[in-house]
């Protein structure tokens, strides 16, 4: 890429060497040049913005703009399908980090991160036998903190026996004990094994510093519940509405609206 740039600009200097004139017209190609290699880049700056401010919809414009140039990095398709993923768009952010992760010339970590987005988006299908395959695959090949805590997640939802679940989110807490989806995943294993007194002691560590994702208060709800601690259960309800809910939230609003109304919140 920095040849891109440096060539265009040797040779508009060696022109305005010859002659002024030649260097204004090789200055007005090589401007042209640059926008045309640069154009997908460009775009994608006016998605980030757009993105800074929340606006989803807006950003994956500027980058399906960017994309379709057909001069697109790896690197911004990448954010593209990720993009497309908390856009609520599924379908087609499989069908883009797909086309990454069989990339032959894709690097490495491109084709990881797309694999790891790519088991996000089969899950929002509802496609969960292609998606724990994924995980499974990607957690044969590196155990990190992403992969721990894909794996967890997708264990719960496919209802993998009890004792299995709590092992591996255990070792997940021993890799890293700060991340707050190994925390979480660790707290619903312990809290579907019934160990409640356990699973209290990591929905506490989740609540303390006033997290502002909607999964910390819900599952702690659930397990002061277990513990007939009804008035804070219905306390950790109420700071729901203030939490974020994006299309990435693992939690639905049935669920929420059940366990209030079990509450009588």
């Amino acid at each position: 890429m920095l040849m891109k740039v440096l060539l265009p600009l040797a040779a508009v200097f060696v022109c305005f060497m010859i002659n002024p004139i030649f260097g204004l017209i090789a200055s007005f190609a090589a401007l042209l040049i640059c926008l045309y290699y640069f154009l997908p880049n460009l775009y994608a700056v006016q998605g980030n913005k757009l993105f800074s401010k929340g606006d989803l919809q807006g950003a994956e414009k500027w980058y399906n703009r960017a994309v379709n140039t057909g001069r697109a990095s790896d690197k911004l398709k990448l954010a593209y399908g990720i993009l497309q993923l908390r856009s609520g768009k599924p379908e087609a952010a499989q069908r883009q980090l797909d086309e990454l992760a069989r990339k032959k010339s894709a690097k490495p970590e491109i084709k990881q991160q797309a694999k790891q987005y790519r088991c996000m988006a089969y899950c929002k299908q509802g496609r969960m036998d292609e998606a724990m395959e994924d995980a499974q695959e990607l957690f044969e090949v590196t155990k990190n903190t992403i992969t721990y805590g894909i794996m967890g997640y997708f264990m719960h939802l496919t209802d993998a026996p009890a004792d299995e679940t709590l092992k591996l989110c255990e070792e997940a807490y021993e890799y890293n004990a700060d991340d707050r989806d190994i925390v979480d995943n660790l707290a619903l294993a312990y809290y579907r094994a019934g160990q409640y007194e356990k699973a209290k002691e990591y929905t506490d560590k989740l609540v303390e510093n006033n997290p502002t994702f909607v999964e910390a208060f819900y599952h702690g709800a659930l397990v002061e519940e277990a513990l007939g601690n009804m008035d804070k259960a219905r306390e950790y309800l109420k700071k729901l509405p203030e939490c974020n809910r994006t299309y990435m939230t693992t939690v639905s609003q049935e669920a929420i609206d059940t366990l209030t109304e079990r509450l009588g919140g």
